[in-house]
């Protein structure tokens, strides 16, 4: 019988599974739509940043780096949310003060 090797998957997707380090690029993706922008590049730039470092057979970088990128996409959808309510509370004040 011929033994094949095909039905394997990725070496980035074993790691990940095996390590469970998780990569987070579905999220860092949604960040970039709904978070503040320049903080969302650098939660992208981490979230791939792990799979780099688990092709690299780097356990330890990739962990430190998936929990950055979490850092980063908490820190993107924040300032998204402190940005939109510092604009409303500051168009309100206005729309109030010229009525």
């Amino acid at each position: 019988m011929i033994r094949s090797d095909h039905n394997e998957l990725p070496e980035t997707s074993k790691h990940s599974a095996t390590k469970g380090i998780p990569d987070r690029i579905g999220w860092a993706v949604l960040s970039m739509f709904f978070g503040f922008f320049p903080v969302n590049l650098v939660a992208l730039y981490y979230s791939i940043c792990v799979g780099r470092r688990l092709r690299d057979g780097n356990a330890d970088a990739a962990a430190r780096c998936s929990r950055r990128a979490a850092y980063w996409i908490w820190a993107a959808f924040i300032a998204q949310i402190l940005g939109l309510v510092i604009l409303m509370y500051g168009h309100g004040r206005s729309y109030l003060r010229y009525r």
